[in-house]
């Protein structure tokens, strides 16, 4: 009989292209949580220092911060790409993906550790804690999912409630209303995903407003309206599908 090695092995024969972009997608995925250790390790190395050195503490402070962010980017990163749609044909790609995210999910619970009281530190916290949502959301533990989206919310709404009000801390409230609906359409509440996308736009409109020239809160509000007309069309509103389109 011909083993799991044999039968992987013609199965990369018969797709190499598939084959190469699965390894390429593990290749740069171990690379990066690397990546992102590192930036952490160096982000709590700046803090210690600054606490050791009160004359440096405020460089300190903002390299930490500059470390601090890009560790996170680099796990939205890793997030899209374990959720790309050309993937799923991959064998043994579903339990990649969630080891994958498994991993990051580790991670952001190490980050989420970290208490503080400063606004930033907030922020920050705010986005780990959607990122566990979103996680959690992609591997099916979806209270887990609206516990943590539910908590980001918290924390931004009482950053963006403040004035002046930063559009960074409403942009990043926006994404977190819009990804608790994400969870909400998923697991069968239309009407509660219906309430969050409309509360996605009305804070994504407003932005828009101050800042026409922004591609990416553009993309933001085109996204929110098709998820929005899909709950509207779901629910078979058809008339408020189309005026929202």
């Amino acid at each position: 009989p011909i083993g799991r090695f044999q039968r992987a092995v013609r199965w990369c024969q018969r797709r190499p292209v598939i084959a190469a972009l699965l390894g390429l997608v593990i290749l740069v995925t171990a690379l990066g949580f690397a990546g992102v250790t590192w930036q952490w390790l160096e982000a709590e190395t700046a803090r210690t220092d600054a606490e050791a050195n009160f004359g440096e503490a405020a460089e300190a402070r903002k390299e930490a911060q500059a470390n601090f962010e890009r560790a996170l980017d680099a796990v939205d990163r890793m997030l899209a790409r374990v959720g790309e749609d050309r993937l799923a044909d991959v064998p043994q790609m579903e339990q990649v993906r969630r080891e994958v995210l498994l991993d990051a999910l580790k991670l952001c619970e190490d980050f989420r550790k970290q208490k503080n009281a400063d606004p930033i530190v907030q922020a920050e916290t705010a986005r780990v804690l959607r990122l566990v949502g979103d996680i959690n959301r992609k591997l099916g533990g979806h209270a887990e999912s609206q516990e943590a989206y539910q908590q980001s919310i918290a924390l931004l709404e009482q950053l963006a409630g403040e004035s002046p009000s930063p559009p960074k801390y409403r942009a990043a409230l926006a994404t977190a209303y819009h990804n608790l609906g994400l969870l909400y359409a998923q697991t069968g509440r239309p009407k509660e995903a219906e309430q969050l996308y409309r509360k996605a736009l009305q804070v994504q409109e407003a932005l828009s407003t101050e800042m026409p020239q922004d591609r990416a809160l553009r993309q933001d509000v085109a996204e929110s309206y098709h998820n929005l007309t899909t709950v509207l069309e779901e629910t078979n509103r058809l008339p408020e599908a189309e005026q929202t389109c």
